[in-house]
């Protein structure tokens, strides 16, 4: 059984990308080097840069599995900002190789079911790949509003994600890096409704995007 849930627990924060294995990740190992994985990224948020201090710990799905994940909390604007592992999408329940090899064997003429090969055997059923298309294509046309620059408007909507990120491996990790830092928030594939520019207002700067890891997501039951 499919079904859209919620996270255990769902927090009003934007996120950070923070590149790590799955294999490698554990709370402790975050705990460990959070902050010299996130070096001098600036806050998504205001933009200041080498204010985060921790904040608290949540869980989100990765799958059937819950990963805990580390909010920090940017001392400038007192935003907080969820770690997200880059092997994690950002607002699902979904894995971004699986998902990224779905897109490289779909880009390739590749049905549903080879390229999601991945996916199913994480216990994905084959009935839901067309829904997770649909996601991906949602989050390109969203991807092609923002940063339409980068490729030709025209064309299928996998060719320009190829062109747009110059035959990237990883895609959806180099969109979303891309659109956090501009303070678009997560582009690619959150489950929000839609990424909102920062905005300055009484002199702070400050995010609409209200995505975070606990949003919609798409959790895979196995009964």
């Amino acid at each position: 059984m499919i079904r859209l849930a919620p996270d255990p627990v769902s927090p009003p924060t934007t996120i950070i990308i923070i590149d790590i294995s799955e294999e490698d990740y554990s709370l402790e190992e975050i705990e460990r080097t959070w902050s010299a994985r996130i070096g001098c990224n600036s806050c998504p948020c205001g933009g200041a840069t080498e204010q985060f201090v921790r904040h608290s710990v949540y869980e989100k799905y990765l799958y059937v599995t819950c990963v805990p994940i580390l909010r920090v909390r940017c001392r400038s604007c007192g935003r907080t900002h969820a770690l997200i592992p880059s092997f994690s999408l950002p607002g699902t329940s979904l894995g971004t190789i699986e998902v990224e090899a779905f897109i490289a064997g779909r880009c390739a003429g590749d049905s549903r079911r080879v390229a999601g090969s991945m996916l199913m055997q994480r216990g994905v059923k084959e009935g839901y790949l067309r829904r997770i298309e649909k996601l991906i294509h949602t989050a390109i046309h969203r991807a092609k509003a923002l940063f339409w620059d980068l490729a030709s408007q025209i064309g299928e909507t996998y060719r320009w994600l190829k062109e747009a990120t110059a035959g990237d491996p990883r895609p959806i990790i180099g969109l979303n890096v891309r659109s956090i830092a501009l303070g678009y928030g997560a582009v690619f594939c959150s489950l929000a409704v839609g990424a909102g520019r920062r905005t300055r207002i009484s002199g702070i700067r400050f995010s609409h995007d209200n995505a975070s890891a606990g949003i919609g997501a798409p959790l895979i039951n196995s009964g």
